[in-house]
């Protein structure tokens, strides 16, 4: 098994948004990737949240990474910014 973790970093008046782009644009994208096992999104509710994506292989999880650098440039926009990714 292979885990990615994020940490976010963003406006917290944001967070609801946030939080919903990535239930129903994010998930549902990275759900079709082989090997995906398991997703977690973890708010703290002041500006920083977190993931865990965990994968069967490391081919799952390194497409992870390309698949989070398309939504953060194509959905990841709120308010005008990208959010900032660590």
């Amino acid at each position: 098994m292979y885990a990615v973790i994020r940490r976010y970093h963003f406006d917290s008046k944001n967070g609801a948004e946030i939080d919903r782009q990535v239930r129903e644009g994010f998930v549902l994208i990275i759900k079709k990737v082989k090997g995906f096992v398991r997703y977690y999104w973890l708010d703290t509710g002041m500006g920083e949240e977190a993931s865990i994506s965990i994968f069967q292989d490391k081919a799952g999880a390194d497409i992870r990474v390309s698949v989070v650098r398309y939504f953060e440039t194509d959905s990841g926009r709120i308010g005008g910014r990208i959010w900032r990714i660590c």
